[in-house]
């Protein structure tokens, strides 16, 4: 949920009368990703994304897929090392900065969220950045794929009758 906050503007008073509850009951028909098997990995992503004391690891899933890219990397002259320190230094930044009494996402506050998003979306790590991105398209998908999103910016619905999404 607190995902969704982040990436929607519901406190924009433009914003549709949406609420995050709404927005995640439609993400989990559209992506059954308390369900299904084959959403396990989001789920582990989303339990690291969670911990934000965790980020500035480089667990071996991360520099493993990291690995695969390497010789890409070398020719940019950027190491495993390099990504690990411009990492750790994303992080302390953000520790400097919001001085978060607790290091669990979902807890901080809001700008902290935002901020801790765009630092995974920002990581040196190609993993921690798809990610991101994924979760923060998931949640946009879903929110544009809601009727009460259409007309403030200025969608008609679809142009083929029957192709609307099921609600």
């Amino acid at each position: 949920m607190a995902l969704i906050a982040a990436v929607l503007p519901f406190e924009h008073p433009q914003f549709p009368a949406l609420s995050p509850d709404d927005v995640r009951e439609r993400l989990l028909r559209l992506f059954p990703v308390d369900r299904e098997t084959r959403f396990l990995t989001l789920q582990r992503g989303l339990a690291m994304f969670d911990q934000v004391e965790l980020f500035p690891h480089a667990f071996a899933p991360i520099v493993d897929a990291e690995f695969a890219d390497s010789a890409e990397r070398a020719a940019r002259g950027d190491t495993i090392e390099r990504g690990v320190r411009a990492d750790e230094r994303r992080y302390r930044d953000f520790m400097a900065r919001w001085r978060p009494e607790r290091l669990i996402f979902s807890q901080l506050p809001l700008g902290a969220q935002r901020d801790y998003l765009t630092m995974w979306m920002r990581s040196s790590f190609v993993v921690r950045r798809q990610f991101a991105r994924s979760a923060k398209s998931m949640v946009t998908i879903t929110a544009y794929s809601m009727d009460a999103l259409w007309q403030p910016i200025g969608y008609r619905g679809p142009l083929i009758e029957g192709t609307r999404a099921p609600a």
